[in-house]
């Protein structure tokens, strides 16, 4: 898929299943002297539950949370001051509030690896605690020709089965495309004539092939189709 462009606004949980919160039993353990941190100082997503963790006033959970989402730590999100104050009291809100984030950082890692132009996101979390977000760059569309040279290189009846899985992914791909405002109807209509001629190419190949190639003439098709996977 290519993707590029700007300006994109839309719920995370249109496409993100929310992390299961998990509960644990309060206990009255020994608080903490300072604000929980990794030894290694590297900022990653926490691995402590909300039970496990206790925060004197907002300052000590927001550099928590400095410390372990990297989504804080580069000051792309707003979270509700209230909100802050409701989760010091209620271990379940302060769950959710790590969900959140850890789905926030997922969503930014994506973007980064899968949208080409993506600029940067805002998060943002309100006094209930419903997050929102905003993305800046991206659009989507399917690699038409790659694809065709995909199908016309297919020989045999996995290498055909191949593309059409990478089809199906290039359909998920637009569909939350269009959701997101990143293409239009076009592009689903693309990828749904690629997988018709995908589908016509895997009936000529049970057809014509039927397993009667010699060992040589399956290695050289292999090579040649696999070299169009990485074009």
């Amino acid at each position: 898929m290519a993707i590029n462009g700007l300006g994109i606004k839309y719920d995370p949980y249109q496409y993100f299943k929310k992390a299961q919160a998990e509960k644990t039993e309060k206990t009255d353990s020994e608080k903490p002297d300072n604000v929980p941190k990794k030894e290694t100082g590297e900022l990653s997503k926490t691995e402590n539950k909300a039970g496990e963790l206790k925060f004197n006033n907002k300052d000590e959970l927001m550099s928590y949370l400095k410390q372990n989402y990297k989504i804080v730590a580069k000051g792309m999100t707003q979270i509700s001051g209230s909100y802050l104050n409701r989760c010091l009291k209620d271990e379940e809100e302060l769950q959710r509030l790590f969900d959140n984030l850890e789905e926030a950082d997922r969503m930014a890692e994506d973007n980064e690896e899968n949208l080409e132009g993506y600029q940067g996101m805002q998060v943002k979390i309100d006094e209930n605690g419903e997050m929102t977000t905003e993305t800046y760059g991206g659009s989507v569309a399917v690699n038409e020709g790659k694809r065709l040279r995909q199908i016309a290189a297919a020989k045999n009846p996995a290498q055909i089965q191949m593309v059409l899985s990478l089809l199906n992914t290039d359909m998920s791909d637009v569909k939350r495309g269009r959701e997101m405002n990143m293409c239009d109807d076009d592009e689903i209509d693309k990828v749904e004539a690629l997988i018709q001629q995908a589908q016509q190419k895997a009936a000529e190949i049970q057809s014509e092939n039927g397993g009667s190639e010699d060992k040589k003439e399956e290695n050289e098709n292999d090579m040649s189709f696999y070299t169009t996977l990485l074009m």
